[in-house]
């Protein structure tokens, strides 16, 4: 008993305290906060990203970079494919027993 975590001692509360309905509609409770929290911050570091990227372009001229910052995005994918996730994410795998 000694080495019981923290997690599963609130299991043993939970199961002792609150039905199964309620445990699931506040778990669906915080898992609905943490997602819209999720969502700001993405909105929030898109704009600052736009902000830093196009903030000091000219209303007036051309800005050649709007053709050049999506070739790096394109690039930064690719790398990002190619060291960090490890996949051939353009290979379709088919089952063999299909």
């Amino acid at each position: 008993m000694a080495n019981e975590g923290l997690f599963y001692k609130l299991l043993l509360w939970r199961e002792k305290r609150i039905k199964e309905k309620h445990f699931i509609l506040i778990i669906s409770f915080i898992v609905g906060i943490c997602t819209a929290a999720a969502a700001i911050i993405l909105k929030q570091l898109i704009h600052f990203i736009q902000h830093v990227l196009t903030g000091n372009f000219s209303a007036d001229g051309v800005n050649y970079l709007y053709l050049l910052y999506p070739v790096i995005g394109i690039l930064l994918a690719g790398l990002f494919v190619k060291y960090i996730v490890r996949d051939d994410i353009g290979c379709v795998r088919h089952r063999a027993d299909a």
